[in-house]
């Protein structure tokens, strides 16, 4: 692996054998599973490291981990029976996480997650005063999926749910050196009463964010942040978003495009998408750069558009539809000259 001075990263090729391994309860399965999954699903990672990537299918079933899962294997493809047929759930009262993301991995190339659920369990959970950005919290990192420092990942039909942080959180690596992950892909997936955002795209350059769903989350349903870039937004639908309680959760957004860390979010595509009973906003952008919002449906929030801060530049909103209680607020620092507005109906 190296890293450039702008905080990109490139990885070695490797060539991907293409071996699977099975875990499950049947007697087809490799790797059995005898109470907690994760010492077969770690094994399992661990064959496919050693032949340099392939497959690993997950047997239909509910399956109890008592920790998170870190993987370690290179050029893999997760593989469940079908979202809500292979379930992957903490445990109850499951112990404080060493690492953020119950579903984690760092530094790994061409990684695919498809056919499966992944349940935080939130509502069986300890709970704690503390922040859950305290590492010494127990409710530290209790993400449904983590990754950071990644070239090159997808997700297809895969569920994250109760969890009490994020549902999707995809990262970049913030301490220095700035690293950026390259290449998202997350289609045809939910999230679905996590305790903050559902999908969160986080320091990421170049991405495709389609047709998912996000469904009662505590804050954001779509939630782009922190120098994010080249990414498209496009035929998802945001729901029931933005009316949790507690550390970041409440007067949330369907979408938000959100410049947080200053590191220059921008080029961002918003197309084709609803929103239905947002908190705050349809769609919020605070403090970035060439946001296009164009085609999408927003209904039942106090704004249809709701943008702050003045470091927001060139904001087109353009042939949407509101239904909301008020149109378009533009305040706290940006410039009514950086959002231009056509077409749209309702406001």
């Amino acid at each position: 692996m190296e890293i450039s001075s702008d905080g990109e990263i490139s990885f070695p090729k490797r060539s991907l054998l293409g071996i699977t391994v099975v875990v499950g309860t049947s007697s087809k399965a490799e790797f059995k599973v005898k109470g907690d999954a994760v010492t077969a699903l770690e094994a399992a990672c661990k064959k496919l490291r050693a032949n340099g990537g392939g497959t690993l299918k997950i047997e239909p079933g509910t399956y109890t981990l008592s920790r998170n899962w870190d993987l370690e294997c290179n050029s893999t493809t997760v593989a469940g029976a079908g979202m809500g047929r292979t379930i992957l759930k903490l445990q109850n009262k499951a112990k404080k996480f060493a690492k953020a993301g119950f579903i984690r991995f760092r530094f790994l190339r061409n990684m695919e997650f498809t056919g499966f659920t992944i349940d935080g369990n939130k509502a069986q959970q300890l709970k704690s005063s503390k922040s859950a950005m305290d590492s010494s919290s127990v409710t530290y990192g209790r993400y449904c999926f983590y990754a950071d420092g990644f070239n090159t990942l997808k997700f297809r039909n895969v569920r994250t749910q109760n969890c009490q942080g994020y549902g999707f959180d995809p990262h970049g690596i913030k301490f220095k050196p700035l690293i950026f992950s390259e290449n998202i892909d997350i289609q045809n997936c939910e999230s679905i009463n996590n305790g903050w955002d559902g999908f969160t795209i986080d320091q990421i350059v170049k991405g495709t964010i389609a047709n998912n769903v996000a469904k009662g989350n505590g804050r954001h349903g779509f939630n782009v942040v922190t120098g994010t870039k080249n990414l498209v937004i496009r035929s998802n639908r945001a729901e029931n978003n933005g009316f949790g309680k507690g550390e970041k959760a409440g007067n949330g957004c369907g979408y938000c495009i959100n410049d947080s860390d200053m590191l220059n979010t921008r080029d961002v595509d918003v197309l084709n998408n609803v929103a239905v009973n947002s908190n705050k906003a349809g769609i919020c952008v605070l403090g970035a750069v060439n946001v296009r919002i164009t085609g999408n449906t927003f209904t039942k929030a106090n704004y249809c558009l709701h943008v702050v801060q003045a470091r927001t530049k060139n904001v087109v909103f353009s042939s949407n539809k509101c239904s909301t209680s008020k149109g378009v607020f533009i305040g706290n620092g940006a410039s009514s000259g950086q959002v231009k507005l056509s077409g749209n109906t309702g406001i």
